[in-house]
């Protein structure tokens, strides 16, 4: 449903890697997942598929160049329905082009294989079953609130 924002989710370390940034990155990957939660990715230029490799194809990379000249990025996936997935996030210091270097990549693998173990887990289907009602619960209160201005409710 257009305008209401998915449950975002971080796999550990990822939260403390994008506290560690500088704040102006912070703010700017918080835009720019704000953007990916309301399904408007295409408003960014620096949110797409990774394309280096096979294994994370389907993953979406967003991309900040901060001020300090380096080049952060963040790998998350949208493909469960509970919500997104925050895998990793860190400085690309690759001086081969664009490409996501190797390292970086499989540590992106590692980190997928560990959140795809944890959603098969006991407490993996607890957290994906809150994800879901958030997110519900998002919905019914987006089609039962008033619009401001109106009389109406939304339909």
């Amino acid at each position: 449903m257009p305008g209401v924002q998915k449950p975002l989710s971080w796999l550990t370390p990822s939260i403390s890697e994008l506290v560690d940034l500088p704040r102006a990155v912070r703010r700017e990957f918080g835009y720019k997942l704000s953007l990916l939660q309301h399904g408007d990715e295409q408003e960014s230029p620096d949110i797409k598929r990774f394309g280096e490799d096979d294994r994370i194809a389907h993953l979406t990379k967003v991309v900040v160049n901060g001020a300090d000249g380096n080049t952060y990025r963040l790998a998350a996936t949208v493909e469960f329905e509970e919500g997104i997935w925050v895998i990793d996030v860190f400085v690309k210091k690759s001086s081969s082009g664009i490409s996501t270097p190797q390292k970086d990549i499989e540590r992106i693998v590692r980190r997928l294989k560990r959140l795809k173990d944890f959603r098969a887990s006991p407490e993996g289907q607890k957290v994906i079953q809150e994800m879901k009602a958030e997110y519900a619960e998002a919905v019914r209160l987006q089609e039962t609130t008033e619009m401001p201005g109106s009389k109406y409710r939304r339909k």
